[in-house]
């Protein structure tokens, strides 16, 4: 299942994050981890003709248009400069720039808002809001006009000019009142004149202006008649003001005329006289007379003379050899310097005319002539002119060093597409395709995204509003988003899921389900369903989309988490709802819950994925109060009793009401609202848990599934999104299972909050910020990594994409983590394998070359070909040692390694010299003694003097010593090694070396515990040679029962003032009951004092083993101590056995669950105590199962403020389920009950055997050890325990035979008994007849020939999961 995004059911709201000023979009941030923005949708054009204005400002082009009440500044197509939001508007109208100053002046109905720019000099370019202009009548706000920087006209149903000349005080200095509002007034280049026209008037006003100072402006007027109704204005645009032009005006008229009017004789009746005409219905013959090649419509707009010379010199500058005829003729239009008149229609046809002389100074007489007539223009227009369908163009050249085209496409129906191209392409009169090309669109809503969803194969998204819209968005091969289709509901939509197979979308609301065909600009409802319940809150594909299945069936989840099932019977390829012989669309199937009566109300967020792909359909999480998660796969059609969850395990967190899920993992986000934590709902274990105490509260979780299989999790803040991947398992458990992959900070682009995210492939986020759509992709960034092979570090760009697959791809054969686990499970001969074929590849290779990670052959083969063999003594193989290691080492330092990093090698050359010290030691060690060796060396490799900083041995490590029948050796190993350093055994050091734990006397007689104790008292007595005290020894002698020893270090001690009151109490007999009493009271003045080792010594002085031990475990939190003194004491047995059994079943445990080493910890007590069972019911369980009590008793002695802010128990972490040494375990463990007769169905079930061979190979898979998987599951075997249980009766196996089967027995094989389920569920209904005679044991049939069959990749991997 690949499951992308999840919806959520509950939403946070976040805060109103408008400001009147704009943010600035250049600051010095770290863009190492932030992803590059594709593209943007900044939200939906207003269908006004002043809502996108572009100017040319001081070299820099600006391009802004007005959504909603906000206004979009860019500078090129992604690039945004500034957002500016005016929180006192409701809508903007009107948006205008004046080209010199850069001031922008933007406006709603009544009130003209004025920004001006500041700090482009300090790469800090922002506007401003530095004044407001109200209206004073009624009339609306229609159209804004700059005369210079100091001046601006308002429009509306009078004409007022203001002006700025007084900064603390704006004033009107000239206003004439209208007729009717008008709909365009403009300031010709000069400020001279006003153009103005009404809706629909055929008179076009030229308002001269007579007088240019403030106290007495005035104009004249006159008129420009047209025949019919005109419908745009504009002015000829200049270099520079003082450029030798008259103003050239050019209006644009319903009749299909371009009219160009020049300034005429100032003693004519009229201002202006019209100089040319482009009639653009005859502009435009096609060549083929077809219906559909023939258009009514046109479109026109103006390239003035100065965009057209910068392209001409900046395409003769960039040409370099040969003959271009396109140049030559865009060269030859340029030097007339005419103005460009480009007319087009819907169907790609364009006419370029030229028009020459007109305007001038010197009273020529204009001309017109043909550019170009072409066909093939891919600019998307209209065909059918509606008052939606309005269409506005504006073009100018670019400031990029080509000087290209851009052409601005602003439709009413609200979207503006932006056209880029070559100027001598475009007007090429030759056959050419790609004139010109999409770039970018710039769509979107008019409100605020309420939430988005994409479709199953992540090529298309569904975005909504609260005003009942929603827009179906698609990917073009170019990245940009364009606009598939736009729906329009009658009620608020709170779901939908989006079809990848067929045009169709389906929304809920409230009371009703919609069926929409998305084919068409506006999509069609094609059928409609009434709810009988409002109380709805959810979409969900309860089965997988089949392309050639016309059948869908999905669920509508109730707010009380009842699911009511549909089937959608839905046409394949046409959107005709009867072209499957299907008169109804949708059908009910029936009801179920995801709860049942007792959980009512408990349930306190559900979570669902977004798609359902591959067998099942999507999963349902519901997670309540306590922590509980259920996942639901699978929901009966048919029955109306609450579906059975396929997981459910417990998490004992807090949660809040967010969470989300994808097929194999769920993010819970905590009741702090600023902690997450990520669940294997697979292995009911914790993957991660992190607390973002640098941002603010978590706003949502959102799920993706590369087409790799592997997983991202976007973590979405107000302002933030961080990307989380995941990383392969590691025996090192240092490291962790996610990591932070990118990100993304949207305040670079955008001031409004993040509401809603979804994921697009590959490996795109779409973030919903207010109306504002951005879209950032995160597969290439600029990050410093290490080189290989190297400790430097450089800046180089990473395709994240590769880098995922890199982090979680599988381990090469020679890689640390592949050998580290080779040594713990004792394959020697696999490694020496390894280790030659390394050598053979390093022996003749040079710098440069490459060594395959495989070493020229599948892992698995060469692990494969020798059989799982432990040390003995008969073991042979051509590799030599200590030759080879040494080789090796020489290599390794010779030849980079391109798959090992500098750490890497560090830890290869490392694990050479260990494998060369446990070959010395193979003979006088068996298997348990070598494991622990092996994580000795591992962990003293790094100390040279003092081993009082050695760490931690694990516990498994531990558990492998106890187990040892050479313990003495191993011991005199260990003793040695200190000496080499110089090093006494010290109690620190004992504790890191788990050596009391391990210890096992080999006869009564044999007391190494008590030597080992004496050891430790005596170094620790004389640790500071200067300044000797005995306080430091006496919990040592005491627990041995030395008191006469400690006498003697009381008497010659010297410097101590407690010398002779403790000589004086010493002296007396403890077996009375007085001075125990005394020497108890002693004990808890100590405690008083907080000195607890001591307190503890006169615990036990006392006589009170228990309280000693509490002390260690309690004060001291040290549990190995309390065990030790517990151990070695001598007196009463019957409380040592008791002090014992509570160490063990509860401060053992209880201290177990704050360790990822929690399980190896219960296996240890449970191999202490000779309980073998309970060690494999250890092995075997889940840990929230193994330790439940433990859970609940912490969790309800806990207060809430620590609740709130809890983690989850270190013990339910994946670490604690490292299948390292459990399945050797299990398996010797399983050989002993066999042999002593104890293997029962009572030990170990069926399903809980599958469940730990399947959570082994999980954990094999997700580390990238798959051949360790497949080793595993080809070569497993499940033992009956009737029939092994009759042959233990008729045989007679001694421990030692016991052993030597353990140690030799490998897995064998389960795959021909459960790939599927079947089996599994006739095994597990298979009861013990305790009643009737056991059934005889079946023959056993002929093995198979001992030769290697290499498996089968169809019957394994894909039955498995991998």
């Amino acid at each position: 299942m690949t499951s992308s995004q999840s919806r959520q059911a509950t939403f946070t709201t976040t805060p109103d994050c408008r400001r009147s000023s704009s943010i600035p979009l250049f600051s010095n941030a770290n863009y190492q981890l932030t992803p590059s923005m594709r593209s943007i949708l900044p939200g939906r054009p207003q269908s006004t003709r002043q809502a996108l204005c572009t100017v040319n400002w001081d070299g820099l082009r600006l391009v802004a248009y007005i959504s909603g009440n906000n206004a979009i500044v860019f500078n090129g197509r992604r690039d945004i400069l500034a957002l500016i939001s005016v929180d006192e508007a409701e809508s903007l109208h009107a948006l205008s720039i004046e080209e010199e100053s850069g001031n922008i002046a933007v406006c709603d109905r009544e009130t003209v808002f004025i920004y001006e720019p500041s700090g482009r000099d300090y790469g800090d370019l922002r506007w401003t809001r530095t004044r407001d202009l109200p209206s004073d009548t009624e009339s609306p706000i229609t159209y804004l006009s700059w005369g210079s920087p100091d001046e601006l006209l308002v429009a509306g149903e009078r004409l007022a000019l203001w002006s700025f000349a007084d900064e603390d005080r704006p004033q009107v200095i000239w206003n004439s009142e209208l007729s009717s509002s008008v709909s365009i007034a403009c300031f010709s280049p000069d400020a001279g004149l006003i153009a103005s026209c009404a809706q629909h008037d055929r008179m076009v006003k030229i308002w001269r202006r007579l007088s240019y100072e403030q106290d007495s402006t005035r104009f004249d007027v006159s008129y420009l008649p047209h025949p019919s109704a005109v419908t745009n204005l504009s002015w000829r645009k200049v270099w520079h003001q003082e450029q030798n032009l008259d103003n050239l005006l050019y209006t644009y008229c319903a009749d299909n005329q371009v009219r160009a009017w020049a300034h005429s004789d100032h003693y004519a009746r009229s201002t202006m006289e019209m100089v040319s005409t482009i009639d653009t219905n005859e502009s435009i013959q096609p060549r083929r007379l077809s219906m559909s090649s023939v258009s009514k419509s046109r479109f026109t707009f103006i390239l003035h003379s100065r965009d057209l010379s910068r392209a001409a010199e900046r395409a003769l500058q960039a040409h370099r050899q040969g003959t271009d005829h396109a140049l030559e003729h865009l060269i030859e239009i340029a030097n007339r310097s005419p103005e460009i008149c480009v007319v087009l229609d819907a169907r790609g046809h364009m006419s370029v005319w030229g028009l020459e002389n007109a305007g001038y100074k010197n009273k020529q007489t204009a001309e017109k002539f043909n550019v170009a007539l072409v066909d093939g223009v891919d600019i998307h227009l209209p065909d059918q002119i509606s008052v939606e369908d309005l269409v506005q163009i504006q073009a100018f050249a670019n400031n990029d060093l080509s000087a290209s085209l851009c052409i601005l496409v602003h439709s009413h129906s609200g979207q503006i597409d932006w056209y880029q191209g070559s100027f001598t392409h475009f007007f090429d009169t030759a056959a050419r395709e790609r004139r010109i090309q999409l770039h970018s669109s710039w769509s979107g809503h008019a409100s605020a995204i309420d939430n988005m969803v994409s479709s199953q194969d992540y090529t298309r998204f569904i975005s909504w509003t609260s005003t009942k819209r929603a827009i179906v968005w698609v990917q073009s091969a170019t990245g940009a988003l364009l606009r598939k289709s736009r729906l329009s509901t009658k009620a608020d939509i709170l779901d939908a899921i989006l079809l990848s197979t067929r045009d169709i979308a389906i929304t809920l609301s409230r009371n009703s389900i919609d069926v929409w065909n998305i084919q068409a600009l506006q999509a069609h409802l094609i059928h409609h369903v009434d709810l009988d319940s409002d109380r709805v809150s959810g979409l969900v594909l309860t089965t997988p989309e089949q392309p050639t299945s016309p059948k869908i069936n999905f669920g509508v989840i109730g707010k009380c988490l009842n699911i009511q099932l549909y089937c959608a019977y839905l046409p394949i390829q046409s959107c005709n709802a009867q072209s499957n012989g299907y008169h109804q669309l949708l059908s009910s199937l029936g009801e179920t819950s995801l709860q049942s009566a007792e959980e009512a109300n408990a349930v306190c967020n559900y979570a669902c994925s977004a798609s359902a792909t591959g067998v099942k359909g999507a999963l349902i999480l519901t997670l309540d109060q306590a922590g509980t998660i259920k996942v639901h796969d699978r929901f009966n059609v048919t029955a109306t009793a609450s579906a059975v969850p396929s997981v459910c395990f417990n998490t004992y967190i807090r949660p809040s009401a967010l969470s989300s899920i994808c097929d194999s993992f769920a993010a819970v986000v905590h009741e702090d609202l600023r902690t997450i934590s990520i669940w294997n709902v697979k292995q009911a274990c914790n993957d991660f848990c992190h607390t973002f105490s640098e941002y603010d509260e978590v706003q949502g979780l959102h799920w993706h599934v590369t087409e790799n299989g592997f997983h991202l999790l976007a973590v979405r803040f107000t302002y933030t999104v961080v990307i989380l991947s995941q990383r392969r398992y590691s025996s090192d458990h240092r490291k962790s299972a996610w990591a932070i992959q990118q990100v993304v900070r949207s305040r670079e682009h955008s001031n409004l909050a993040i509401g809603s995210l979804c994921w697009l492939e590959p490996c795109q986020i779409v973030l919903g910020a207010g109306n504002q759509i951005l879209v950032f992709d995160v597969e290439a960034v600029q990050r410093r990594v290490n080189s290989p092979g190297q400790d430097t570090r450089k800046t180089v760009e990473i395709n994240c994409a590769q880098e995922i697959i890199l982090y979680n791809s599988s381990l090469p054969s020679f890689h640390p983590d592949t050998l580290a686990s080779l040594f713990q499970t004792r394959r020697y001969p696999a490694i020496e394998t390894i280790l030659a074929a390394l050598q053979d590849e390093l022996r003749f290779a040079v710098e440069g070359d490459t060594v395959p990670s495989d070493l020229g052959q599948s892992s698995s083969d060469k692990v494969a070909i020798r059989e799982y063999q432990n040390c003995t003594d008969n073991i042979s193989s051509d590799f030599d040692i200590e030759e080879g290691t040494s080789r090796l080492r020489e290599g390794i330092n010779k030849i980079s390694l391109n798959q090992l990093s500098a750490t890497h090698k560090r830890q290869l050359h490392n694990l050479l010299g260990i494998y060369a010290r446990l070959h010395e030691n193979r003979k006088s060690m068996d298997a348990f003694a070598l494991t622990y060796l092996y994580h000795f060396l591992l962990a003293t490799s790094t100390l040279q003097t003092d081993a009082s900083d050695l760490p931690p041995l694990p516990y498994k490590a531990i558990v492998a010593a106890s187990l040892s029948q050479t313990q003495e050796s191993l011991v005199h190993f260990i003793h040695a090694h200190f000496d080499r350093l110089n090093t006494k055994l010290t109690w620190p050091t004992a504790r890191s070396l788990g050596l009391f734990l391990f210890l096992n006397p080999s006869s009564p007689d044999d007391r190494p515990l008590h030597i080992h104790l004496e050891t430790i008292a005596r170094n620790e007595y004389n640790r500071h040679s200067d300044d000797r005290n005995p306080v430091n020894c006496s919990l040592y002698y005491l627990a041995l029962n030395k008191k006469a020893i400690l006498q003697s270090l009381w008497r010659t001690t010297v410097g101590v003032r407690e010398k002779e009151n403790t000589m004086k109490l010493l002296a007396h007999d403890f077996a009375q009951q007085k001075w125990k009493a005394t020497a108890l009271k002693n004990a808890y003045a100590l405690l008083s004092r907080r000195r607890f080792l001591y307190a503890a010594a006169f615990f036990l002085l006392g006589g009170s083993l228990s309280d000693a031990c509490n002390v260690c475990t309690n004060q001291l939190h040290d549990i190995q101590l309390a065990i030790a003194i517990a151990r070695v004491w001598d007196g009463d047995k019957v409380m040592q056995e008791k002090a014992m059994r509570t160490l063990l079943e509860k401060n053992l445990i209880e201290a177990a669950i704050d360790s990822h080493q929690a399980r190896w910890m219960a296996i240890w007590a449970a191999v202490h105590t000779g309980d073998y069972a309970r060690a494999m019911l250890a092995i075997v369980q889940s840990t929230d199962q193994l330790f439940e009590a433990q859970y609940t008793t912490r969790r309800q002695h806990q207060s809430d403020e620590e609740q709130k802010r809890n983690n989850p128990f270190k013990a339910m972490s994946w670490q604690a389920n490292e299948p390292t040494l459990l399945v050797d375990l299990y398996v010797q463990l399983r050989s002993r009950l066999i042999g002593e007769g104890k293997w029962t169905v009572n030990v170990i079930t069926p399903r809980q055997e599958w469940a730990f061979v399947m959570r082994c190979v999980n954990w094999y898979d997700r580390a990238g050890l798959h051949w360790l998987a497949l080793r595993l599951v080809s070569d497993w075997e499940f033992v009956d325990w009737q029939r092994e249980k009759a042959s233990a009766s008729a045989t007679s196996i001694t421990k030692e035979d016991i052993r030597t089967v353990a140690v030799q027995e490998g897995p064998i094989s389960m795959l021909d008994a459960w790939v599927d389920d079947t089996p599994r569920k006739e095994i597990e209904g298979k009861k013990p007849d305790t009643k009737g005679d056991e059934p005889e044991p079946k023959p056993k049939p002929k093995p198979p020939p001992t030769q290697f069959f290499e498996p089968s990749a169809d019957s394994l991997l894909d039955s498995f999961g991998f």
